[in-house]
């Protein structure tokens, strides 16, 4: 079963919170090209990550805003779901 989604406008981009991992996991089955953001911080990151992930630690992330692609869609992700 799905998990309420809430959206977020912020620094002009469109965050989609979705506490289900279950979207990701399909995408990520299906080989597509996913964008991914993991938030953690380094010391989490250094126990393992998603392949192909972008880490951007979520304290650094609205300085790293102009990195993302406000045209493309990001998965972010995080140790407990609740950061992003």
């Amino acid at each position: 079963m799905e998990k309420k989604r809430t959206i977020k406008n912020i620094g002009g981009f469109c965050y989609e919170r979705n506490h289900s991992c279950t979207h990701l996991e399909q995408k990520l089955a299906s080989g597509e090209k996913n964008n991914i953001v993991d938030v953690r911080e380094d010391a989490e990151v250094a126990e393992g990550k998603i392949p192909d992930a972008k880490h951007i630690a979520l304290g650094q992330l609205p300085d790293c805003l102009n990195k993302l692609d406000k045209n493309e869609h990001y998965f972010m992700v995080c140790h407990s779901g609740q950061s992003v």
